[in-house]
């Protein structure tokens, strides 16, 4: 009681509240550097599908990824963190993993299977940079602030911690 007294006599914030209004403004922004990413990334395909592969075997999953982003990035800006930030790793480790079978052994599609090969298709530019590379960046950052939003995320209000082993009252004697 003394040291908020004291804290109030000198008109300074108490240290814990500093330290809470860092924390919760850091919070957002990581969020909102995190939705942009995974909008960039969705705004990324959908231009891809725009412009080339509206008639490709894998049109759908550019349209579905072009949605999904959508939603995920506004949760990731607006809503729960936990579950927002469990849509951002979720989208970004399928994008990032068809990305790869795209170039390895192709991506089964409702059509065919569709392959490619390096950064293509380079001639589609996004931000003035090749789609390919922009999405690779959007979504690698998505996944790893993603991954720090989650981390940082509290947990639920009725989780208990675990009992330890033969702490007082467990029933044992």
């Amino acid at each position: 009681m003394d040291r908020l007294r004291r804290c109030r006599r000198s008109a300074q914030p108490m240290p814990g509240v500093v330290h809470s209004v860092v924390a919760m403004v850091t919070s957002r922004i990581v969020r909102l550097i995190a939705a942009a990413a995974v909008l960039i990334g969705g705004y990324a395909h959908y231009h891809l599908w725009d412009v080339s592969y509206r008639h490709a075997p894998v049109k759908e999953l550019f349209v579905i990824n072009a949605i999904a982003s959508l939603v995920i990035g506004i949760a990731l800006a607006i809503g729960p963190r936990r579950l927002a930030a469990l849509g951002g790793i979720g989208l970004s480790v399928l994008t990032l993993a068809a990305f790869a079978l795209s170039r390895g052994p192709g991506v089964p599609t409702f059509h065919a299977t569709f392959t490619e090969s390096g950064l293509q298709p380079s001639s589609v530019h996004v931000l003035g940079v090749g789609v390919a590379l922009v999405t690779l960046i959007a979504e690698g950052a998505a996944l790893v602030l993603s991954l720090v939003i989650l981390a940082w995320a509290p947990r639920r209000r009725g989780a208990r911690a675990p009992r330890r082993r033969g702490a007082r009252g467990a029933g044992h004697p």
